[in-house]
């Protein structure tokens, strides 16, 4: 789908959003995600952790979990025919 010039749409059909970044300073989609409702799931890199507070509608995970999350988003790009590189 790539990205969108309004994803709220998107996150309001959302009931959890998934942000498996391996680096991000201050994502934006983070305050999107919060304020559609979403529960949010994120890796805890860089500036994420201080973003989101350990709770009940948000989960920091370890980078063990983010590769098992990447196995997942690859499999998910191979069966819909995109490319399987990381973008």
């Amino acid at each position: 789908m790539g990205a969108q010039d309004d994803p709220l749409p998107f996150l309001l059909s959302a009931d959890v959003f998934v942000l498996p970044s391996h680096a991000d300073p201050a994502p934006l989609v983070l305050s999107e995600a919060r304020e559609a409702g979403c529960a949010i799931v994120a890796t805890d890199v860089d500036g994420i952790p201080e973003l989101l507070e350990q709770g009940i509608e948000h989960l920091r995970i370890e980078r063990v979990a983010q590769e098992t999350l990447e196995v997942y988003a690859t499999a998910s790009r191979q069966v819909h025919g995109q490319s399987s590189e990381r973008v």
